[in-house]
């Protein structure tokens, strides 16, 4: 459910995208299977080399299918709060903010944008950061993700405040 179309009883779930993993897995499957089908020379001295790098782009190709037939959920948001991998991670009472940044990566070439839950923690009396990465396969945008934090905890604001 988009963060536009978020109601009080809605949940916002997160997941990893199955067409994605699966374009990917398939395309390294591909390149893996035309590559071993491929006629290398008899005389080629590097053999053991041509076939690691089969496996280079098998192992990843399998990984990818697996995580496309998986297709967990990473989190969930909904009235009662935050959670990982089905974990709660704070409710709204104990949250204190969210943002999205960009973990800062030396030579790395893509987006690596991460979500810092900034929350109190009751029992042992203390704040907490928990970060969790955003990958390029989720099934939704850091924009979402960042709206239906603010359209829930605006929500169990508004409900505290009628209640009090």
């Amino acid at each position: 459910m988009p963060a536009n179309q978020l109601a009080e009883s809605s949940t916002f779930t997160v997941r990893e995208s199955a067409l994605t993993n699966f374009i990917i897995g398939g395309f390294l499957l591909i390149l893996a299977v035309l590559s071993f089908f491929a006629d290398p020379h008899e005389a080629f001295y590097g053999m053991k080399i041509y076939y690691r790098s089969i496996l280079i782009m098998l192992i990843p190709a399998i990984l990818f299918l697996v995580h496309g037939f998986v297709h967990k959920i990473i989190f969930t948001i909904d009235a009662n709060g935050i959670y990982q991998y089905g974990v709660l991670i704070t409710h709204w009472k104990n949250f204190v903010s969210a943002n999205i940044t960009q973990k800062e990566i030396t030579g790395s070439i893509q987006d690596n944008f991460i979500l810092v839950i900034d929350y109190y923690n009751a029992e042992e009396q203390c704040y907490h950061e928990r970060t969790i990465t955003l990958t390029d396969t989720q099934t939704k945008s850091e924009e979402e993700i960042i709206d239906a934090i603010n359209f829930f905890y605006d929500l169990y604001k508004k409900t505290q405040s009628i209640s009090a």
